[in-house]
């Protein structure tokens, strides 16, 4: 596909493509792979390409995962009466911690399997175990990975606010149903908005290898984060009013979300597409949390 000069997708391309793009990569065996992880040295040679699916070295996409059963723990915890323990709180949040490492893990595998042929073809993705060949997967293909990945991540919100005595779909109570159910939106569009930014690093090689991402669809950029994220702080704010919260959540976690995504756009440093959307993204829920 062909973009025209200054086109905001052709600008795009030039901040998240990779150096990996223009240069062979070799399939790296699991010894040369252990070299850069720690954790996997202490593993039986014959786990490591399992422990590779779930990606146990490489903690960030846990924290993806876990930030929205933190936040619905927050949440219910600022809801519920009576008021729930600092102490229960942690129990509840380690539960839930152990939860979305498996969750995580089952989440990356599935990912493999039915990515397996385009992830041989893209730089950053060829030595994954099931795209070198160190386990045996079945194979299929999705069309809008990130609606799908950000379904059961966003579903955290209903669960962890549940796991402390508040129920999402009491209809007694339509303010905070109705709260609840925009707070879980959010969490859902912001996902969405987060592995799409991702996924604009591998686009060139999308686009060769005939991936079907959101990022290879919606190439004008600034548009898609622009509209999504609109929703995104709209339904933070149907939230705030819902609940009753104090002018402290309205600037924390809705302004604090409106120049984390701001920051997208303005302050993207080149060549470090991943760590900086990470950087943003933590941010983004401390402020939250902490509102």
């Amino acid at each position: 596909m062909k973009f025209a000069p200054g086109t905001g997708h052709q600008r795009n391309r030039d901040r998240f493509q990779t150096t990996t793009t223009t240069r062979a990569v070799s399939v790296q065996q699991p010894s040369s792979i252990l070299q850069h992880r720690n954790i996997l040295q202490k593993l039986p040679s014959s786990w490591v390409p399992y422990a590779q699916l779930s990606r146990i070295e490489k903690p960030g996409g846990l924290y993806g995962f876990y930030m929205a059963y933190l936040i619905g723990l927050g949440y219910g915890a600022c809801l519920v009466t009576p008021t729930v323990s600092p102490a229960s709180l942690a129990g509840t949040a380690g539960v839930l911690l152990v939860y979305n490492i498996f969750l995580r893990g089952a989440a990356c595998t599935s990912n493999d399997i039915l990515d397996r042929e385009y992830d041989r073809k893209v730089a950053r993705c060829r030595n994954r175990p099931i795209a070198r060949g160190a386990v045996t997967p079945g194979q299929g293909w999705l069309c809008f990975p990130q609606l799908v990945l950000s379904a059961p991540i966003a579903g955290g919100v209903l669960m962890a606010a549940a796991s402390v005595g508040l129920d999402p779909f009491n209809t007694s109570s339509l303010s905070i149903t109705g709260a609840t159910a925009a707070l879980t939106l959010s969490h859902y569009v912001w996902t969405t908005i987060f592995d799409y930014v991702n996924a604009c690093q591998d686009t060139p090689d999308d686009e060769k290898a005939g991936v079907r991402s959101m990022a290879v669809r919606y190439q004008d950029t600034r548009a898609f984060i622009t509209t999504l994220g609109t929703v995104q702080v709209g339904c933070l704010v149907i939230t705030g009013v819902l609940a009753g919260f104090s002018p402290v959540y309205f600037f924390g976690a809705v302004g604090g979300n409106i120049i984390g995504l701001v920051s997208f756009f303005d302050t993207w440093p080149d060549g470090a597409p991943r760590s900086f959307a990470v950087c943003i993204e933590r941010w983004m829920d401390a402020l939250f949390l902490t509102s």
